[in-house]
């Protein structure tokens, strides 16, 4: 099973008609686990660390803190 969870969102430029994706924040169970498959990208960072925090927790029983996770799996894309 394949779970993804995806919240990005578009800003256009005022006047110019042209689509600025913002960065989002990633998290990709499946780059550290063989047994997870689970992505959460976001462009609010705070949005993706909690739902990372909260996948951790209830899938693989691990607590992590913000910072923890910013630095150790989220990824920038």
């Amino acid at each position: 099973m394949v779970a993804i969870v995806m919240l990005q969102s578009t800003r256009h430029r005022s006047g110019a008609g042209v689509k600025i994706m913002a960065n989002a924040h990633k998290l990709d169970c499946e780059a550290v686990s063989d047994t997870c498959r689970f992505i959460i990208q976001s462009e609010d960072e705070e949005e993706a660390v909690e739902l990372a925090q909260k996948h951790m927790k209830n899938v693989h029983g691990q607590e992590y803190t913000g910072d923890e996770l910013r630095e150790e799996y989220l990824q920038v894309v």
